[in-house]
């Protein structure tokens, strides 16, 4: 109906996983700082930090592009101030004086899965290690009893889909990890007693 307009909908934050979201009817100067404190999740990152974008690795362009998205509304309805900070928060984030720039056009050719970026070298056959089986046992405590897809895994670690699936094998071998669904569409999650307890009050 008539109330079916684009700043009653929800934003989603899908550079970061697990995915946030938001409301997109938030005022113009609350949805930038949405923005930053998006930007800045991904750069602090535990387990799969985002750098600076650049060339090689464009990832972050899509956490910071929303600010740069937001700062003709801010400097339209809110103060200079507000304006100028925020355009040095944006410059600050993705290392460019203005927006678009050549590195965004790189991170529309990675979100269109036209390359991968290669975060680290991790040899596919070898041996899957202690670490290993820790560091993905740690990431799925963040995607709770629902779990998460091998792609949504990848994208969180920074190994090749075929790595992530030999330590996900061997947790599931193990009665680690529980999987639900066939295919693409197998969903890997820890059991409900290996989780943080939520406090009641």
């Amino acid at each position: 109906g008539k109330l079916n307009v684009p700043r009653e909908r929800f934003i989603a934050f899908e550079d970061l996983h697990p995915t946030r979201y938001g409301w997109n009817g938030w005022r113009d100067l609350d949805r930038a700082m949405a923005q930053v404190h998006a930007f800045t999740e991904a750069e602090a990152d535990a387990y799969n930090p985002l750098p600076p974008p650049t060339h090689d690795d464009p990832r972050r362009c899509g956490v910071t592009l929303g600010l740069w998205e937001s700062l003709d509304d801010v400097k339209r309805w809110s103060d200079d101030d507000h304006h100028a900070e925020l355009s040095s928060l944006a410059q600050e984030g993705c290392r460019q004086d203005a927006c678009p720039c050549a590195v965004v056009q790189r991170w529309q050719q990675w979100a269109n899965g036209e390359f991968e970026v290669t975060t680290e070298a991790v040899d596919d056959t070898a041996e899957v290690t202690l670490e290993d089986r820790a560091r993905l046992n740690e990431l799925l405590k963040r995607y709770g009893t629902k779990g998460a897809r091998v792609a949504e895994l990848v994208a969180a670690v920074g190994w090749s889909s075929q790595r992530v699936q030999q330590v996900l094998d061997d947790l599931v071998a193990s009665g680690n990890v529980g999987t639900s669904g066939r295919g693409a569409r197998t969903m890997y999650a820890l059991p409900e007693s290996a989780l943080p307890q939520q406090k009641l009050f």
